[in-house]
């Protein structure tokens, strides 16, 4: 494509835009931008002044979870350019054709298929479950968990600038809260959400973090719904 990277596009399940819930991306089709584009409007930084999409499928800014995820490439006279340096992997443009759709997990990285698989079966989670979630948490918490956690907060921070992880994170610990709010009411409802983002966390990371980190913030989860990894058992 003349120098640019592969660029990625993540959509809603429907396949429109999260930025304004209408534009629709299609394989096959040609996306346009509902304005004209001219110059004066290409040197804007205004997100309103062009259809947005990214060098790498971890750092689609603004996606949420479910999402679909794209390959698209410049379509029409316009060339596409990059946004600037506070928003390195993000490309601008008026036109795109949407060349493929790609497996959506990939949004979340190398452990992207592991964490869509948690983050389905967390809301299936029992009461019990969760009581039993709650109890490995707590009997777990303490230097180790503190240490682990700062580990893993400091492995995703130099993803998100390093290896442009960024809209990946947000979009994992919005959707691990989301899982875990519709599992249970009252007092388990806070246990549930932060055993929840605790395992997620850690999944996420899994490849940046030692053994002993990743076990200390997945293992409460793990206890009581089973390795949710396919290699630790093994690790």
């Amino acid at each position: 494509m003349n120098g640019v990277p592969i660029l990625y596009k993540a959509v809603r399940p429907d396949g429109r835009s999260f930025w304004d819930g209408r534009t629709v991306w299609a394989v096959g089709e040609v996306t346009n931008h509902p304005l004209p584009m001219n110059v004066e409007r290409r040197k804007t930084r205004s997100a309103d002044a062009y259809l947005s999409v990214s060098d790498s499928p971890t750092e689609c800014t603004g996606m949420q979870w479910p999402c679909r995820l794209l390959i698209v490439e410049p379509a029409g006279r316009s060339k596409p350019w990059q946004v600037g340096d506070l928003l390195p992997h993000k490309w601008a443009g008026a036109a795109w054709r949407v060349v493929e759709e790609r497996p959506a997990h990939e949004v979340f990285g190398p452990q992207g298929e592991q964490v869509v698989a948690l983050l389905a079966r967390i809301p299936a989670m029992t009461a019990q479950e969760i009581r039993d979630t709650d109890a490995a948490r707590g009997a777990a918490r303490g230097a180790a968990w503190d240490a682990a956690r700062g580990a893993a907060r400091g492995a995703a921070w130099d993803a998100a600038r390093c290896a442009a992880w960024d809209a990946a994170w947000d979009a994992a610990r919005d959707a691990a809260w989301d899982a875990a709010w519709g599992v249970a009411w009252d007092a388990t409802r806070c246990a549930a959400r932060c055993a929840a983002w605790d395992a997620v966390l850690g999944l996420f990371v899994r490849d940046l973090i030692t053994p002993e980190h990743y076990a200390t913030l997945t293992g409460p989860l793990a206890s009581v719904i089973g390795p949710i990894h396919p290699d630790d058992a093994t690790r």
